[in-house]
């Protein structure tokens, strides 16, 4: 019996593994939707949830986490298009066979797949240093995101990972694995990382070495800015470990700017985008343009669309958060933010961590609105917060 028992857990736990990285857009499944995805995970979780109920708590707290975020899945739908308001819906449902299983099983899948990430990564890398190194490895071109006649990206496939066919040879060397764009990737290793409280072990040195190569701005930036709020708690010698962080950044900078005058890749890639601009702040920001930020702090908090979007009228306008309130709403907006900062009114000897977590979670929606509702970045956030709550018990889990 407890052969059976183990034996559909496992089934699940492959099903979800498939489905996250469908989600997150890795290469070989571009071919399946969304829609389909979610609607498998949904029959499992009520497959599952039929069979052994005893694996799942009801409770208020959790119902009302799982609203939160089915709310304002919805609000980003356009509501003169059915299978739009229909898509926004499915795509949460099973998140709730997710956040009403028992803290221990969510800790379970967050193991199982953050392994399973890291087995994806280092053959990625692998075949990626080949790569680097000049070895001519089989390929293939391929295209996604057929928008008004358009591809919007467009790779060599290795197979092992993706290579972005830009002129720039900045993003040509960017490595992004087998997913989509390694903005993304940088800012889901920020999560891993964060969430194993940054150690050095080896599943984390494929992603210390996954997020370097990825050359990810955001990713840098929010994996740095969570060590350092994690550390001020955790560091016994706070000053000193702060003098040596700042001592190590302002190093970073001065060898990557000097060395061959400036055109190496960290510089190109990383420190010449972190530069001061008057215009956007970062010289690197390409979140949203000068005339968006502009119209919206001018005009569009005036305007009555302000509060539920414009979903049906504009597009391509840009990826952050102000581009969220305007095609969403303000009320859109809320909603999101709420789901994001909920889990911090519950009881918890660890509200430090918590914060932390809807820190880097917000800094990532803060730059980029796309994906922020996949199911790779959902499942992270909600098992995360069992991985939290449960500090220091499930420690000996991930080594």
């Amino acid at each position: 019996m407890k052969s059976k028992i183990s034996d559909i857990w496992n089934i699940y736990k492959i099903v979800l593994l498939l489905c996250l990285l469908q989600s997150f857009r890795a290469w070989f499944f571009w071919g399946i939707s969304d829609l389909f995805a979610s609607l498998l995970l949904l029959l499992f979780g009520l497959f599952l949830s039929s069979l052994h109920k005893t694996w799942f708590v009801i409770d208020f707290k959790l119902i009302i986490h799982f609203l939160l975020l089915l709310i304002a899945s919805f609000l980003t739908s356009r509501f003169d298009n059915i299978n739009s308001i229909l898509l926004s819906i499915i795509r949460i449902l099973p998140i709730l066979f997710i956040i009403t299983l028992k803290n221990s099983l969510k800790i379970d899948l967050y193991i199982f797949v953050r392994k399973c990430f890291s087995i994806l990564l280092l053959i990625s890398l692998i075949g990626w240093i080949i790569f680097l190194l000049g070895v001519n490895i089989p390929s293939s071109i391929v295209y996604y995101g057929y928008i008004d006649n358009l591809y919007h990206y467009s790779y060599t496939n290795y197979y092992l990972f993706l290579n972005n066919n830009a002129t720039d040879y900045v993003d040509y060397y960017r490595f992004c694995s087998v997913f989509l764009e390694p903005g993304y990737l940088g800012c889901l290793l920020s999560v891993f990382l964060f969430l194993d409280r940054y150690r050095f072990n080896k599943i984390n040195f494929i992603f210390y070495l996954s997020l370097f190569f990825t050359f990810s701005v955001a990713g840098w930036l929010i994996t740095i800015i969570g060590y350092i709020l994690y550390s001020l708690k955790n560091s016994k010698r706070k000053f000193l470990w702060l003098i040596m962080i700042i001592t190590i950044y302002f190093s970073t900078i001065n060898i990557a700017q000097n060395y061959n005058s400036g055109d190496n890749w960290v510089n190109n890639a990383v420190i010449s985008r972190l530069q001061y601009d008057d215009e956007k702040g970062l010289s690197g920001y390409n979140r949203s343009s000068e005339t968006t930020d502009q119209w919206f702090w001018d005009y569009y908090i005036y305007e009555k669309d302000f509060l539920w979007g414009s979903s049906s009228k504009i597009d391509n306008i840009g990826v952050d958060w102000k581009t969220y309130i305007i095609l969403y709403g303000f009320i859109g907006f809320i909603f999101y933010i709420l789901y994001l900062i909920f889990p911090l009114f519950d009881k918890s000897s660890n509200k430090y961590e918590l914060l932390i977590y809807f820190i880097i979670y917000s800094l990532i929606f803060a730059q980029t609105i796309h994906g922020i509702y996949w199911l790779l970045y959902l499942f992270l956030y909600i098992v995360g917060i069992a991985v939290i709550n449960n500090y220091p018990k499930s420690n000996l889990a991930y080594r």
